[in-house]
């Protein structure tokens, strides 16, 4: 069984780089965050980009500006994913476009 973490926990192990926080999140995030992007036009590449791609925001975040949440960590995470998901379906539609 997975040791669960709070969200201050969470967000303190990722300011610090901890891999047991970082692998913690990969395994209770991730597969949300791909079958978000499977279901709507993406594929298993797609899914880990984005993935990565949010957990580097919000780690730029938590280090620059610091980070209080008002929600779960997971929702936080999945929702600046979506968001980095939509603008990139956006790009492609323009892309395509030309």
């Amino acid at each position: 069984m997975m040791k669960e973490y709070s969200t201050r926990e969470i967000i303190r192990g990722i300011a610090r780089c901890e891999d047991s926080i970082i692998q913690y999140v990969y395994k209770s995030c991730y597969p949300n965050v791909r079958k978000l992007i499977l279901t709507n036009g993406g594929n298993e590449h797609d899914a880990q980009d984005i993935f990565q791609e949010g957990l580097i925001k919000v780690y730029q975040k938590i280090t620059g500006h610091g980070l209080q949440l008002t929600c779960k960590f997971s929702t936080y995470l999945y929702s600046v994913c979506r968001f980095l998901w939509l603008n990139e379906l956006e790009k492609r539609k323009i892309l395509n476009r030309d």
